[in-house]
């Protein structure tokens, strides 16, 4: 990823500005995401202010708040207490592919604390 863009009127290379927003395409069904566009903030010296799109296939900020949510180290407990189907889901929703399901996140996060007699509880 290049840390400068063109100005899209005199064509001058400034620096990436800050991303500003995130919007995601999601297919209504399963919650997968289609792509995603970032919108960054730029600034030309001689043309002032303007918005610089990209276009991606993952929601960083959705990455961003799943790995707060679920660290790496308590992600394969959760794993192992989920169905295969169900665990496919949980991958694409941690890598920002798929936008989670009302209630998803709260079940994995119980699922997340140890029972107290330090088994995970595994769904059939």
């Amino acid at each position: 990823m290049s840390d400068s863009v063109q100005c899209p009127k005199c064509s001058e290379s400034v620096p990436l500005g800050k991303m500003v927003a995130e919007m995601e395409e999601l297919r209504v069904h399963d919650h997968k995401v289609n792509f995603v566009v970032r919108r960054f903030s730029c600034a030309c010296p001689k043309c002032g202010p303007f918005f610089y799109d990209r276009v991606g296939h993952h929601g960083t900020i959705s990455v961003v708040e799943m790995s707060k949510l679920f660290p790496k180290a308590k992600r394969k407990g959760i794993k192992n207490a989920l169905s295969e189907a169900e665990r496919e889901l949980f991958r694409l929703t941690v890598e920002g592919k798929r936008e989670p399901k009302e209630g998803e996140i709260e079940r994995w996060l119980t699922l997340r604390s140890p029972s107290k007699r330090g088994e995970v509880y595994r769904e059939s």
